[in-house]
């Protein structure tokens, strides 16, 4: 009869103290991985403002492309903006991701030309991501012409029971949500929103690429950049 094979797992008498001690060493291994981390993500951090340059020479380039970020929207996140959001975002002359003021931040940096929903040339969204996920947000207001907030039209309830289902479907449609009300929430418990910045993360790069027939959409999934750790901050434009 053969002998019977001993669990992996099973080993001699551990001496008292043993255990105690080896896991009060993997808190320190653990604390140290942490502190790792955080040292690569200030160096990341460092090393994306080299980029910075060469991505506002690219978004310059862009600028010579008609309604090259209105179509970028229109082809990469169609389920995510609103037709509102689309008339704004015709005016859209520039867009930049950079890094943040901390290693834990991201700047959204939308630059319009003049239009008639406001006055802002710039507005910027800035998000801090703790452990990988949108933590905090930094909005810049924006400053509406008269008459013309979107999002306060379509935050108007429906007070007439009788409203036809067209129109009713249509103000459904105008529901707060899409880029602009990312550009004005002050919560981050929203997952359409997160989608929203992933979304926005890839039409800064590899949607690019895609628009300019550089990149084969096909071959997307390949790179590492349809959603990026949030806590990586890159450069836009």
């Amino acid at each position: 009869m053969s002998a019977k094979k001993k669990s992996k797992t099973e080993v001699e008498e551990i001496p008292a103290g043993v255990v105690d001690q080896v896991a009060e060493i993997y808190s320190e291994i653990e604390k140290t991985e942490e502190e790792i981390q955080e040292e690569i993500h200030k160096l990341m951090h460092k090393l994306e403002q080299k980029k910075l340059p060469l991505l506002k020479k690219r978004n310059a380039v862009l600028s010579k492309v008609p309604n090259f970020w209105l179509n970028s929207f229109k082809t990469f996140a169609p389920d995510l903006v609103t037709e509102e959001d689309l008339k704004a975002i015709s005016h859209l002359t520039d867009f930049m991701i950079e890094p943040g003021p901390t290693h834990d931040d991201t700047k959204f940096i939308f630059t319009f030309g003049k239009n008639p929903f406001f006055n802002n040339k710039q507005i910027i969204k800035t998000v801090k991501v703790e452990d990988e996920s949108p933590s905090e947000y930094v909005n810049t207001p924006i400053e509406w012409k008269a008459g013309q907030n979107f999002l306060e039209k379509a935050a108007k309830p429906i007070s007439n029971a009788k409203m036809d289902k067209k129109r009713q479907a249509e103000d459904e449609d105008l529901e707060v949500k899409g880029l602009f009300r990312f550009l004005v929430a002050e919560t981050t418990e929203d997952q359409d929103l997160y989608e929203l910045i992933n979304a926005l993360t890839h039409i800064f790069d590899l949607g690019v690429k895609i628009m300019l027939g550089l990149e084969d959409e096909d071959d997307e999934g390949d790179d590492d950049d349809g959603e990026i750790d949030l806590g990586e901050e890159s450069g836009d434009e």
